[in-house]
């Protein structure tokens, strides 16, 4: 399944480190709310981890049968 553009741009670069929306902000140049708005969609799904946006954002690999433990 192709993600859209800007969930890609965020999945890369979490995986260079974990960032807080402000790092993550600058590193994709997506529009703050956007960024808010993606990121609760990505927690809901369990794709990233944290407890606050300010907090470290972090990519959740998973691993499974059909799954290589990256999206």
């Amino acid at each position: 399944m192709d993600l859209p553009e800007d969930w890609n741009k965020i999945i890369m670069a979490l995986r260079t480190r974990p960032m807080d929306i402000y790092e993550l902000r600058n590193e994709t140049n997506i529009e703050f709310e956007k960024l808010k708005e993606i990121l609760k969609t990505m927690k809901l799904l369990d794709m990233v981890s944290y407890k606050h946006y300010k907090d470290p954002i972090k990519i959740i690999k998973k691993e499974g049968k059909n799954d290589k433990g990256h999206y």
